[in-house]
């Protein structure tokens, strides 16, 4: 057991305490958990048997039995970091459903880390724990979860080197530390717990695997975990270099407990290669995460650059690929023009997920794909009298009408690397029509998001058609990172009185009735640049809304008293 002991002091001396924690005890005895995450522990928990100077992880004469099912309905695991109790002596079972007299699949006692790793075939585990009246020991530390489920269209991080999927769009990749992560290549670890310091952060409980295929020599990351069993602690990555996933060579820095979101660039890469992203909990944290490349990295994407269609009207789509190629394209219904290359056309019928089948990227075939939203056709219809006097008062003639949507968008969703200390910084434009006359109050919003490292160096402008400018933001942020669903309107807190990621709306250093006399219609151009030097950041897409409003003409023009606005008398002469 001396063995064990001073590697769970090095465990505790180094980490913080695992806030969602399940224990196996007298007030939990018979009891039946539903959870996805978490840590089990003995009935004392081995961090109070440690820090008390003793062992003692739970008491002598226990016999207690507690159930764990999956909140999501589908099997539950739980994986075993290590395991302290007297052998022969102390018993935790394990039994394969939601009793004791469901099937028994494992004995465990004695000391052992990773003592094994349990998973249900139906929904529930059950386990109970007998100790004799004499020697207490530690106890166990068992990381729980469920089978991942995907929160968003790239496949799952594999649990296994040999098995980790390419990731073609890392633009927000998403997954979790989840316990259902068992731990593999431990050789890597910190050579504090035995390793060959490959992995240099420490020990690895539920390490998860995804790869990418260089663009460049460096790739630079944004890494953000949220949603943490522990809040106080994160998780840690890494990018390898590997050989047949057996020799491992660090081509990052170990980000060690990472909370929130922090940076990783990996360098010394060659372009075309694939390198690993091992992503593993902080003493098995179980956490959400959002892998986001900022540059260097293989991708596919799709995007419309221009209006939000309406039903009938014409529409572009371009499929973006980065690396060296050849690419050949094959779109999906197919376009009216444009099949086979990176831009295709399409008529707008309801909404509708287009999708781009692409050979060449990422060293296979990827599949990006863009889901079109189609604003209605606007309706009108015209109420009055049928019969008019000849020489009298006339008919007042109302028209009524619906323009289907209360406001119209209009996007451009390229990613633009932004140029680190430059006064000229990087300009993305968006082509606006379809709106009657100046801009007035019809801009409703602007909304961006940026990834950069910090925020206070960024200046972001607006330029209407006409050439006018309002600065949005300039220098705001105190360091902090990214512009993360961000919107300028008339309306709301001023962006100097946010903080960084400015999630939500704020108005802008200078109004945006400034832009009142442009013209609506035509280029707009956002502007971002970074007036100082060491971190830089992408543009990865913005918005500008109107307000979706009618305009009406009357015809023909003779016998009418007004020939704009809905209401009019008509007075005909014949």
């Amino acid at each position: 057991m001396k063995k064990i002991v001073l590697y769970l002091i090095i465990f505790l001396t180094t980490n913080n305490f695992i806030a969602q924690n399940y224990y196996l005890n007298s007030t939990t005895n018979g009891s039946t958990q539903t959870t996805c995450k978490g840590n089990f522990f003995s009935s004392a928990g081995y961090i109070r048997g440690l820090l008390d100077g003793s062992t003692n992880g739970y008491s002598n004469n226990e016999n207690y039995t507690e159930t764990f099912c999956s909140s999501t309905g589908g099997p539950i695991r739980v994986n075993f970091y290590w395991i302290d109790l007297e052998t022969s002596a102390d018993i935790l079972y394990v039994y394969d459903g939601p009793t004791t007299g469901s099937p028994l699949i494992a004995t465990l006692t004695g000391s052992m880390f990773y003592p094994g790793v349990y998973t249900s075939t139906g929904s529930c585990l059950t386990f109970r724990f007998i100790s004799d009246n004499s020697i207490r020991w530690a106890g166990w530390d068992g990381l729980i979860g469920c089978a991942p489920q995907n929160c968003g269209t790239n496949p799952l991080a594999s649990d296994d080197c040999g098995s980790a999927p390419v990731i073609c769009n890392l633009d927000g990749y998403c997954g979790a530390t989840s316990g259902w992560f068992t731990r593999d290549h431990g050789y890597i670890e910190g050579s504090g717990f035995g390793g060959n310091n490959s992995f240099s952060c420490g020990s690895i409980q539920n390490n998860s695997w995804i790869n990418f295929v260089a663009s460049a020599t460096t790739a630079n990351f944004n890494i953000t975990a949220s949603a943490c069993s522990n809040p106080a602690s994160g998780i840690q990555a890494i990018v390898f270099g590997q050989t047949a996933c057996t020799t491992f060579t660090a081509k990052s820095a170990c980000q060690g407990n990472g909370v929130g979101t922090f940076a990783m660039s990996a360098t010394g890469l060659i372009v075309g290669q694939t390198y690993y992203i091992m992503i593993d909990g902080v003493n098995g944290n179980d956490c959400d995460y959002i892998v986001q490349a900022t540059s260097g990295v293989q991708t596919v994407k799709v995007t419309n650059n221009g209006n939000t269609a309406c039903a009938g009207s014409a529409f572009t789509l371009t499929a973006t690929v980065t690396g060296i190629g050849p690419f050949t394209y094959n779109w999906s219904p197919a376009p009216t023009a444009g099949q086979g290359t990176s831009v295709a056309t399409f008529t707008a019928s309801g909404s509708t997920t287009y999708s781009c089948v692409i050979t060449g990227a990422c060293g296979a075939s990827q599949t990006a794909t863009f889901l079109q939203a189609i604003n209605p056709s606007p309706t009108v219809s015209i109420g009055g009298q049928n019969a008019i006097c000849s020489s009298g008062a006339g008919s007042t003639l109302t028209a009524t009408g619906s323009s289907g949507s209360s406001s119209i968008s209009f996007n451009n969703n390229s990613d633009f690397p932004i140029p680190d200390n430059n006064t000229t910084g990087i300009t993305s434009t968006i082509s606006v029509s379809g709106i009657a006359g100046t801009v007035g109050t019809s801009l409703a919003s602007v909304c961006l998001d940026i990834n950069h490292g910090f925020d206070a160096d960024l200046n972001i402008i607006l330029k209407c058609p006409g050439g006018t400018t309002v600065d949005l933001s300039s220098g705001n942020g105190s360091g902090g990172d990214d512009y993360t669903n961000t919107c300028f309107s008339n309306s709301g807190t001023n962006i100097t009185g946010g903080s960084a990621p400015f999630t939500g709306t704020f108005t802008p250093e200078q109004a945006l009735s400034l832009l009142s006399g442009c013209t609506a219609n035509g280029t707009w151009s956002l502007i971002v640049k970074d007036d100082a030097a060491a971190d830089v950041g992408t543009l990865l897409g913005w918005t500008l809304t109107f307000n979706n409003g009618l305009s009406y003409s009357w015809n023909p023009s003779t016998g009418l008293s007004a020939t704009s606005g809905s209401t009019t008398i008509a007075t005909p002469s014949s």
